[in-house]
């Protein structure tokens, strides 16, 4: 029963990638990536906890990292305007040497996308990141939520313009 839902979880997980290629996380040389898309956003800004923010450091938004293909994942600049089209990078240092999950919830004005990477033990000094491509959908308020093993660990706001 449990392979059975294991496969189903999968397959899943594979057709909201196909669909929703929007969102891609990559750390660690190992990324673990699940991607949903709500049509009806619910934004509250949850508390930080001091001690998920302790896992995680230097969040940054930004309009690029040094070397994606290389996974130098360390951002270019720290942003808080985007317009429609563009990638925002959500990075940030592991900075725990436990093994963890690293999950993120953009909400935007007009959609919620959700991601998560699998942190292995041993990675404190990495950068990792997150990114999301804007539609014009997106346009108004944004925010994005870190989260370290489910506990808050960081609270992101931005905006999106049209084009």
């Amino acid at each position: 029963m449990v392979a059975v839902v294991l496969a189903f979880s999968l397959c899943l997980g594979c057709a909201l990638l196909a669909t929703h290629g929007e969102l891609l996380a990559r750390a660690l040389w190992m990324p673990t990536l699940v991607v949903s898309t709500i049509a009806t956003p619910r934004c509250p800004v949850p508390v930080v906890n001091a001690l998920a923010a302790s896992t995680l450091g230097q969040v940054r938004l930004a309009t690029g990292v040094r070397n994606l293909a290389r996974h130098d994942f360390r951002p270019t600049d720290n942003v808080r305007h985007f317009s429609v089209g563009q990638k925002v990078f959500l990075t940030f240092v592991v900075a725990t040497k436990h093994a963890g999950t690293v999950e993120v919830t953009y909400c935007t004005a007009g959609r919620r996308i959700a991601g998560r990477l699998a942190v292995p033990a041993g990675a404190a000094g990495r950068y990792a990141e997150f990114a999301l491509r804007l539609a014009d959908a997106d346009v108004g308020s944004s925010g994005a939520v870190l989260r370290w093993d489910g506990a808050v660990a960081a609270v992101v706001t931005f905006v999106v313009t049209p084009d």
